[in-house]
């Protein structure tokens, strides 16, 4: 029970300031062994006397208890609420004028309590219950995260069915590992939950209580539980940000816009704003300006903002503000909103062919000019000649070449034409490949200058950024089912983990334009990019590789950067606009007459990056909870992930790569000239949450057709994917 030292306080629960004339005699805990579960009004009374303490707009704080040196000396701020209930080990003291309780010899971590009971009081969703901690040990107290109870009068059991605890935060930043100070205080807050802001499965907190428990959760002696103090909701809310300016960017005013706004004050105090374009949440800055990218251009926008506290809790809304963007013209770049003709879209094949199959597929695409006799064979009757080559299930890696159906505009699965298969799946995983823990989506791209069809066989999760084996080729013999297999190679030094970067090209493959290859990349006519939702390079990378040449298994393939941001941790320039959980799964060099664009299609993350699960449950608000709260759907699944996302095609100009490639930018200054939301034509339409990311998927290009090809995932049950198709006028 010496728990206690945690305990020893985190009687941050209630503060009041109320005064009732009836005094409540102490109550034992065997008075309350029975009476701590929840009714579904959330109430926990064991007495018909309740207390309210309302709701005003004026600031409200009402003190729970200050604790003086002896329990004699302790002040209420309730009358009704002197009952202090306590666990082994946990004893009055007086530290450096300090009083109150703590631990005072060392123990487990859950080992002990501290905690108050008394008349039923009224807690509110967005009350905030403080607690008043003194670190009067001889060193650093870490990993500060203490536990508050509204049903448990004893110590927390880490066991499922027992009553619950909740983890606080701290006071000036809700972050899970805080620090305390030899000789320093530390405010810890719970913020009462409701349904609607209970993370995970946790229960909410709001409702009539008769408990307030505290845990110290660690088991460091010597910590002073001073006081408590409860603070209702209405005084909680920091001011609206106010005098909201919006601006064009002259960097790029067709799409990119500029904004400024008067701060917001209040007690917590403001820990960052949250920016909100035509009603969905896309970043949030701690500055008082911002610049939104990715707009398209000649298009009304409208903003407001919402400033938020350390302890998350929400100020109202600023004023709304309203700008239209400047309209485009270039004679050199392609126009996302006026040179690409949507043309629909066609269904993998419904049958499979040889030793793989098209559901739980991941992986590129390529278009092969040459299939089913090309411009003058028979799959030229419907205007699209060709063949694509794709992979099929994720597990075997396998390729199939299919057809190309005339795409139609529909709105189901069941509606779309359906390619078929001009050759059945065969294995081109060059045999030094050395496996993959977490199998990354596979690259292809078909080269006809040499006949040669590129591949990519990486690792998804490469957590020490090492280089791995990762590129291959193959050419038909004088098909798919007697390939010649090259490979595996390394992309430059395999002892150089960040030029390039791994995550910065093992991804995806497109096709450079012959001239501008010969030009600026000569022998290098391959572009190979990634980027990785979660870590990696601050936005999309890409490298021109060697193609000239097909040299022996385990070679360093040559290799030009054209793009690669910083790296997470390691340096501060960015994708414009970049969240940790941007995803940019597909790219192609497109070309319109005098007009080119290097573009990327993907997830673009919106609102925020937190690590937690499907449902928005962020893991740092649940897992120190006892016992721990996992997230109501999608248990056991965790990573990153956005409150909301959009799928999108960025726009890059050619010239910027050319200048990186001779070396008069650096790899890090290029940025995306415009952008296009392209959720309006999926199938699978974006519900704006943090469970409908990497709608997209990789690409293909048929040069000669300028036609744009873009897998859209997970459709239809069992996970398989469509293809959508795009002119480029």
């Amino acid at each position: 029970m010496n728990f206690m030292k945690n305990t020893t306080l985190i009687l941050c629960i209630l503060s009041l300031l109320v005064l009732h004339t009836a005094c409540r005699s102490k109550a034992t805990t065997e008075e309350f062994n029975s009476d701590y579960s929840e009714s579904d009004e959330n109430d926990n009374s064991t007495s018909d006397e309740k207390i309210d303490l309302g709701q005003s707009d004026i600031p409200q704080t009402y003190m729970l208890v200050d604790f003086g040196g002896s329990a004699q000396d302790n002040i209420y701020g309730i009358e009704e609420w002197n009952t202090v209930i306590t666990g082994s080990g946990v004893a009055y003291v007086t530290q450096k004028e300090i009083t109150g309780v703590t631990l005072t010899t060392e123990t487990e971590k859950f080992a002990s309590h501290v905690g108050m009971t008394g008349p039923a009081l009224k807690l509110d969703a967005g009350d905030m219950v403080v607690a008043y901690w003194h670190n009067a040990t001889n060193g650093m107290v870490t990993l500060w995260r203490p536990l508050i109870s509204f049903v448990d009068i004893d110590q927390p059991e880490d066991k499922e069915g027992a009553p619950q605890w909740y983890a606080m935060k701290t006071f000036d930043g809700p972050t899970r590992f805080d620090y305390i100070h030899d000789g320093r205080p530390m405010k810890s807050v719970y913020v009462i939950t409701s349904t609607e802001t209970a993370p995970g499965n946790s229960p909410p907190t709001e409702g009539w209580r008769s408990v307030i428990n505290f845990n110290q959760n660690s088991t460091f002696a010597g910590i002073i539980l001073d006081k408590v103090e409860i603070i209702k909701a209405a005084q909680c809310k920091p001011s609206a940000p106010s005098n909201l300016n919006l601006t064009l960017n002259a960097a790029n005013p067709t799409s990119s816009v500029k904004l400024a706004w008067t701060a917001s004050v209040g007690d917590p105090p403001v820990k960052y704003y949250k920016i909100i374009r035509n009603g969905l949440w896309i970043d949030k800055t701690l500055e008082t300006q911002y610049t939104d990218w990715h707009l398209n251009h000649s298009t009304q926008y409208t903003y407001t903002i919402t400033a938020i506290n350390t302890v998350g809790i929400s100020s109202e809304k600023s004023g709304e503000a309203a700008i239209t963007t400047a309209v485009f013209s270039s004679a050199k770049l392609i126009n996302p909103q006026h040179d690409l003709e949507y043309l629909g879209a066609f269904r993998f094949p419904t049958q499979t062919m040889g030793a793989s199959g098209w559901a739980y597929r991941l992986g590129d695409l390529t278009y092969y000019p040459d299939g089913e006799g090309g411009a003058f064979g028979p799959g030229a009757a419907d205007g699209y000649p060709g063949t694509l080559f794709a992979y099929g299930h994720i597990h075997q890696r396998m390729i199939a070449e299919i057809s190309i159906p005339e795409p139609i505009i529909a709105d189901s699965y069941e509606e779309l034409p359906a390619a078929v298969h001009i050759q059945p799946f065969a294995d081109v995983i060059p045999d030094n490949n050395p496996g993959s823990s977490d199998k990354a989506s596979p690259g292809l791209e078909y080269l006809e200058s040499n006949d040669l069809f590129f591949t990519i066989f990486g690792d998804n999760y490469n957590v020490s950024y090492n280089k791995k084996l990762s590129h291959g080729a193959f050419k038909m013999n004088p098909n798919l089912a007697n390939a010649f297999v090259y490979g595996l190679w390394w992309i430059g030094n395999k002892e150089d983990s960040d030029n390039p970067n791994y995550y910065a090209y093992a991804h995806f493959l497109f096709e450079i334009p012959q001239a501008w290859s010969d030009t600026h990349t000569p022998g290098k006519q391959i572009a190979s990019g990634a980027s990785r939702a979660g870590g990696g390079p601050q936005g999309p990378g890409l490298v021109a590789v060697q193609t000239n040449e097909q040299p022996a298994p385990d070679a360093e393939l040559g290799f030009t950067t054209l793009l690669q941001y910083d790296l997470n941790g390691k340096g501060p320039v960015t994708m414009n606009g970049w969240i940790e959980n941007d995803a940019w799964t597909g790219g192609a060099w497109l070309e319109a007459g005098s007009r080119s664009a290097v573009v990327f299609v993907g997830s673009k993350a919106r609102g925020e990056y937190f690590y937690g699960y499907a449902d928005g449950t962020v893991y740092t608000d649940v897992i120190d909870n006892i016992p721990p709260n996992t997230s109501s759907s999608d248990v056991g699944s965790k990573g990153g992930g956005a409150r909301s996302y959009e799928s999108m095609m960025i726009f890059y100009n050619p010239d910027d790569l050319a200048s990186v490639a001779n070396g008069s930018l650096t790899s890090t200054a290029p940025q995306p000239y415009a952008a296009i939301v392209l959720d309006d034509y999926l199938l699978k339409k974006n519900t704006y949450s943090p469970d409908t990311k990497a709608l997209l998927g990789e690409t293909a290009y048929d040069r000669e057709g300028n036609l744009l090809f873009v897998i859209e995932n997970n459709v239809a049950v069992p996970k398989v994917d469509i293809i959508h198709v795009w002119k480029i006028k």
